[in-house]
């Protein structure tokens, strides 16, 4: 079955029935078939029904024990990763070719070790995502991401807020959950980090109370943490993009910490 036309179904379906893009993923985990939502979403009608949002929620919750995916990718991003496939296999080819020209190049009598090319990570999902962090659509939204969390109000602003106490803090988690889905979204078919998901986790999801006043470190330290964690990998990637040319096996720390993000090391 093409992916790139069962994603376009998915799409049709969600704005036919107003779903969500939470929903949409909650449903495709769940096995579903964007053609037979229809059946499901006639509680007007059969009222002993559920509206499909709702069934959906629950029918989650209870299949996987959580109220909602951890990450949310959108049908869009995913199907711009299945259009870029060839522009991958391409840039997979180009890399080899570069190595098999460095390695037939190279004198077995180099002098400085220094000039000698360095080995080279062959292995293919390594390869793919740097593929993929070097397309110019690519490097140019990741730096966007990046500049859009650095700026006056976007970061400095809200990580003042944690130290003057005030719940404009609670901001952040969108931010965070906007980097987690861009960094998801370089690999779709692999998942993030436990360590990372568990620290996302932890400092998403919280909506702000008085009682928080009581408990403050508690409560907003983790919304912190989830955001730097975050700002973090996709300042890994913007460099890494930018750096280097092929995956190397004598990893820089930026690129040695984005191999931790997929479990790729």
């Amino acid at each position: 079955m093409n992916p790139d036309r069962t994603s376009l179904k998915w799409i049709e379906a969600r704005k036919r029935h107003q779903l969500s893009h939470a929903h949409v993923q909650m449903a495709r985990e769940l096995g579903m078939n964007p053609k037979k939502l229809g059946k499901l979403d006639n509680h007007k009608q059969e009222t002993w029904k559920l509206p499909l949002p709702r069934f959906i929620e629950e029918l989650y919750e209870k299949r996987f024990g959580k109220a909602r995916p951890d990450v949310v990718v959108t049908i869009e991003q995913r199907v711009a990763a299945f259009r870029n496939n060839k522009e991958e296999r391409r840039e997979r080819k180009r890399l080899a070719r570069d190595l098999e020209g460095k390695e037939g190049s190279t004198s077995p009598t180099t002098e400085n070790p220094a000039e000698a090319p360095q080995p080279i990570d062959t292995r293919p999902e390594v390869r793919a995502l740097l593929a993929n962090l070097k397309k110019e659509r690519v490097r140019k939204a990741l730096n966007a991401l990046m500049q859009s969390c650095s700026g006056e109000w976007t970061y400095f602003d809200p990580v003042y807020r944690y130290y003057h106490q005030s719940f404009k803090v609670f901001g952040l988690q969108a931010k965070t959950l906007e980097l987690v889905a861009a960094l998801q979204a370089l690999a779709p078919d692999r998942k993030l980090n436990a360590r990372f998901m568990k620290i996302v986790t932890e400092g998403t999801g919280k909506t702000f109370e008085l009682e928080h006043n009581q408990r403050w470190d508690e409560v907003t330290r983790p919304i912190i943490e989830a955001f730097f964690h975050a700002r973090f990998f996709l300042e890994c990637a913007v460099r890494s993009a930018r750096t280097l040319r092929a995956p190397p096996q004598l990893l820089p720390s930026d690129w040695a910490a984005l191999l931790y993000l997929f479990d790729l090391r």
